[in-house]
């Protein structure tokens, strides 16, 4: 949003240039969005022991596999928020003087 004004100084016309810029106007409508996420983990299996380290080689011997863990918690969440400036809004005023 941009406003003009014009002033005369010593018989010219000079312009004050007032302006607001709004980023990521759709977190300032609704607190859910506009929310930039990321991923937690694009491989959320670990294997613990496969066929070979049991020492077996046969059917009964399968790979044991368990969900990656967060700290002591495993992984129930696909995504997590990203909180820094990108999610949310923010505002910026200008002011701009224009010689002639």
């Amino acid at each position: 949003i941009t406003q003009d004004f014009f002033i005369y100084a010593k018989g010219k016309r000079n312009t004050l240039q007032v302006g607001l810029d709004i980023l990521n106007v759709g977190n300032l409508l609704n607190k859910n969005w506009g929310h930039k996420q990321y991923y937690n983990t694009n491989a959320p299996l670990a294997l613990v022991q496969n066929a070979y380290s049991q020492g077996g080689t046969g059917i009964q011997n399968k790979p044991v596999y368990r969900f990656m863990r967060n700290g002591s918690e495993v992984l129930r969440e696909t995504f997590r928020s990203d909180n820094s400036l990108s999610s949310t809004y923010y505002m910026q005023f200008s002011l701009r003087y224009i010689f002639n």
